[in-house]
């Protein structure tokens, strides 16, 4: 391999490492405090959302769980300092019939 093809896997390798990660959790408010309409719950879910977003360098998937951990208690502390409980969406499991 001559110099060129190196630098170019080196790049390459560098930039997949590094790439930057966005992540969202799906939350759902479950007690709202009172005196707040849907509006405003809808304003402040936008603004925790905006708040908590995070971006940063991924390393084969390690990145993306810290840089969630980290946005899901950001949007949590959030809104619990509005007053309100949220908690995390779990997706139903998939599961294969087998006969």
């Amino acid at each position: 391999m001559n110099g060129k093809c190196l630098l170019v896997l080196l790049i390459t390798a560098i930039f997949i490492t590094l790439s930057g990660c966005s992540t969202t959790t799906e939350m759902k408010v479950t007690k709202s405090p009172e005196g707040r309409d849907l509006q405003q719950q809808r304003l402040d879910n936008l603004e925790c959302s905006r708040l908590s977003s995070t971006h940063g360098p991924c390393l084969f998937g390690i990145g993306l769980a810290i840089n969630s951990a980290i946005a899901e208690k950001r949007y949590t502390d959030c809104m619990n300092e509005r007053g309100y409980e949220v908690e995390r969406v779990v997706p139903p499991k998939f599961e294969r019939k087998t006969d």
